[in-house]
């Protein structure tokens, strides 16, 4: 019995639009290792805001005819033929719609997520055009194809996973699987999903029913205690089974930090033993346990791909584009600046942004050479911004400002500090400028003496000059906020933000999303700052110390604290929609 999903859901419903793209044909096929460049020029974003990366976007058809890029800075397809090795054709979305990931059905139509843009994009690759766009979620995030069914499932940041008709994009069914989901895998008779931060692994069978699946678990290296957290990528090996490419962060308590201490010192490399780094794990059919395979040697691996013989590629974009080898005790490599990677047969294939650049190589690990061609270029500007690049940028502690705040946001874990106790990482979504005085504490009271302690005293960065402070700053002003949950009861949100006010929690929390710059003592036994509660609802768990689960929880007096706001005696429908009010923010 093949998979579909059964449990329908009320959620928005799929729209259907026909929609048709004129293309200008590339160029001749040049003599190989030729730069290409196209004639027709694409719009110049070097002024636009870069976005936090997210890994992946870029496919090799089955047929083995086309490369094919998501570029989600430029909302841009980039499409190169790997025979020829050079351009096919160029394919522009709609502004700020922020193409990612792909799946290729049966009849070589290739359809895109779009993670801002709200919809699935059906396109053809021989004479690039947009087939159909149709209305999924607000934030689709991973696609996957089941040829059993000619279907596609779309996981999306709300937790629905949703099955549309390949062909027609009619929805099929759509079940609510978990927040924060990612990027999907079809594994036989069930649908594989998992979840960004907490890097949890969910299967869907056929009747809808979810279960967990054991992938990423808590484990132990060097006799530090380890959680899974932030799933860049998953995806299928050759076999079949599912591979997980994550971060493993420390639980025990770290050091004092008064001295300077670095997060840690050991670059990030496979010996390395600090706060956290990058694993693969591997989720094998029925499988009742599971290890992490293998740490990786990357500092901010956001991608991985795996080659028809096993070969691991995971995509780094720190350092010069190339091939390296990484894997600890295994055989694979990684493609350093680079977001996107995908094998086809043994040739790598990566995707440089910044540049908008498709390039490979044939690596060869047992004589160590390598047969490397020119990348393919399309007439783009460069995406240049030198915040961004900081923000991304390994530091001499091996971990990257994204390693804890994986695009833009945060890493749902609770570090705990000898110094202070649990501290939960805090999201950077909506820029960081009005939010001082910093930490949970308040102890820092500027970006300057944020960056400072933190950046250069913790993670060991070098010290910034004043053009990148400002780049920096400047850039992460731009980190936009999550989409609000959708398809909430507005008669709930709008009594719900009656409780709000007369609960007294305007006093702190105000109508514009900023917050009281003070620190407060809700009845946690310390004063705390007060956090945004624009987009609370996507970074759970909640609280200085992760104690609240999810937002119902928050009300909890053990947990929420007994002096914060006048809701301990809210009745439960009340807490509902107060609730409701604040997963609309």
């Amino acid at each position: 019995m093949r998979h579909g999903l059964v449990t329908p859901l009320i959620g928005l419903c799929a729209v259907t639009a026909l929609a048709a793209c004129e293309v200008k044909p590339g160029p001749p096929p040049p003599a190989e290792n030729e730069h290409v460049d196209e004639a027709t020029p694409v719009p110049d974003l070097s002024s636009a805001p870069v976005a936090p990366i997210v890994g992946g976007g870029l496919i090799v058809t089955r047929d083995d005819r086309f490369v094919i890029a998501a570029d989600l800075d430029r909302d841009m397809l980039w499409i190169v033929d790997p025979n020829t090795r050079s351009a096919h054709g160029r394919l522009p979305l709609q502004a700020g719609d922020r193409p990612n990931r792909m799946a290729e059905d049966a009849a070589g139509r290739v359809h895109v997520a779009l993670r801002r843009g709200g919809a699935v994009v059906a396109f053809d690759p021989v004479e690039p055009a947009i087939l159909r766009r149709t209305a999924v979620c607000p934030a689709p995030r991973g696609i996957a194809y089941d040829i059993g069914r000619d279907s596609l499932y779309v996981a999306c940041l709300h937790g629905a996973l949703v099955e549309l008709d390949a062909e027609t994009h009619a929805e099929r069914g759509r079940v609510m699987v978990a927040p924060d989901l990612r990027d999907v895998v079809v594994d036989g008779d069930r649908v594989l999903v998992n979840t960004f931060r907490s890097a949890e692994v969910f299967a869907v069978d056929a009747a809808g029913a979810i279960e967990p699946v054991p992938a990423a678990v808590e484990s132990h290296r060097g006799g530090e205690p380890l959680a899974p957290r932030v799933a860049w990528r998953m995806v299928s090996d050759p076999t079949g089974d599912p591979v997980l490419l994550h971060q493993r962060h420390r639980r025990s308590a770290l050091p004092d930090l008064s001295s300077a201490v670095q997060y840690y010192a050991g670059g990030g490399g496979c010996g390395s033993a600090g706060v956290l780094h990058q694993a693969l794990s591997r989720v094998g059919p029925g499988a009742q346990t599971a290890e992490p395979a293998s740490p990786v040697g990357t500092v901010l691996g956001v991608d991985v791909a795996v080659s028809p013989d096993g070969r691991v590629a995971v995509a780094d974009p720190n350092g010069t584009p190339g091939l390296y080898d990484y894997l600890c005790g295994d055989s694979g490599v990684a493609a350093r600046g680079v977001v996107a990677v995908a094998w086809q047969g043994t040739r790598l294939w990566w995707f440089e942004p910044q540049t908008a650049q498709i390039a490979g190589e044939r690596p060869s690990l047992s004589s160590g050479s390598t047969e490397r061609w020119l990348g393919i270029t399309f007439d783009a500007a460069p995406l240049v911004d030198s915040g961004h690049a900081l923000f991304h940028r390994a530091t001499r502690s091996g971990i990257a400002c994204a390693s804890c705040h994986p695009e833009g946001g945060e890493d749902g874990h609770v570090w705990v500090f000898e110094a202070f106790g649990p501290r939960r990482t805090q999201t950077l979504h909506g820029g960081l400028s009005g939010r001082a005085p910093f930490h949970w504490s308040g102890d820092l009271d500027d970006f300057d003496t944020f960056m400072e302690e933190v950046f250069v005293g913790r993670m060991g960065g070098d010290p910034l000059t004043l053009a990148e402070h400002d780049a920096l700053g400047a850039w992460l002003d731009t980190v936009p906020t999550l989409p609000p949950a959708p398809a909430l009861d507005p008669g709930a949100v709008e009594r719900g933000e009656r409780v709000f006010d007369e609960a007294g929690c305007r006093a702190c929390h105000f109508a514009d999303g900023t917050v009281d710059p003070g620190s407060h003592d809700v009845g946690t036994g310390e004063a705390l700052q007060v956090p945004s509660l624009v987009g609370a609802a996507h970074r759970l768990p909640l609280m200085h110390d992760g104690c609240a689960g999810t937002l119902a929880e928050r009300f909890v007096p053990a947990c929420g604290g007994a002096a914060h706001g006048d809701v301990e005696a809210l009745p439960a429908d009340a807490r509902a929609d107060l609730v409701a009010f604040l997963e609309s923010l």
